[in-house]
């Protein structure tokens, strides 16, 4: 078991805020069987889990398209409970995987609900405001393929969530929207001596309705590549 605190100030998102960064039971019961509850980093891309570990990261500024600095408060982690395992199979490598449920949580302070903000008051006079957020059930899935070429890992990630936003106007409650936001990750990263090759293709495909009189359906896909 274990858990570890987290605190960053980026622009006027976070300041310094004390957050629980990950924190978990874990239990393994072969190689290529594991189960954990609690507060579980998300396996989006190959750095989602160790992008706070200074001495793992390929880049101080990963690619903003999938690592987004302003979402990371949001996507980092999952209150939930998940399945993984690594398995030997045999001449072609050796295959990680984890799948994980449970819920996003999504600070009101947060990155992720400023930017949320800004995009609304694209299309209002400024004053609108995200009030509470309920992301509902949320699903992710990776798998990871360490290749018999030394220094070469492939992986692909899933992640689905269902988030639910009250909109309000000067404090007021005024609307609801409702959505579905689906990640593909692809990655591929080769290591040799001192040089690292990373390419990372990600989609997003988000559908989102906001249910009030004066507002009108929303739907948008959205497709970004980001290579290190």
């Amino acid at each position: 078991m274990g858990i570890q605190f987290f605190s960053r100030d980026i622009g006027d998102a976070s300041n310094n805020k004390v957050t629980v960064d990950w924190a978990y039971g874990d239990y393994r019961f072969k190689d290529w069987l594991g189960v954990r509850a609690g507060r579980i980093k998300l396996p989006m891309g190959l750095y989602n889990e160790i992008r706070d570990v200074d001495m793992l990261r390929t880049s101080i500024v990963l690619p903003q398209g999938i690592y987004n600095d302003m979402l990371r408060d949001t996507l980092i982690a999952v209150n939930g409970a998940g399945i993984y395992g690594n398995v030997n199979v045999g001449a072609i490598g050796g295959l990680e995987y984890q799948a994980l449920t449970g819920a996003v949580y999504s600070d009101p302070d947060s990155g992720a609900n400023k930017v949320f903000d800004d995009s609304i008051n694209e299309k209002m006079t400024g004053a609108a405001t995200i009030g509470t957020t309920e992301n509902g059930n949320c699903y992710a899935a990776a798998i990871r393929w360490e290749t018999p070429l030394p220094g070469l890992r492939m992986g692909y990630s899933y992640f689905k969530s269902n988030p639910e936003n009250e909109i309000g106007i000067g404090g007021t409650p005024m609307a609801l929207m409702e959505g579905t936001s689906q990640f593909h990750i692809g990655s591929a990263e080769f290591v040799w001596n001192d040089l690292t090759v990373v390419g990372e293709y990600y989609a997003r495909n988000s559908e989102s309705t906001i249910i009030s009189a004066a507002w009108r359906t929303d739907t948008s896909k959205q497709r970004r590549k980001a290579i290190t």
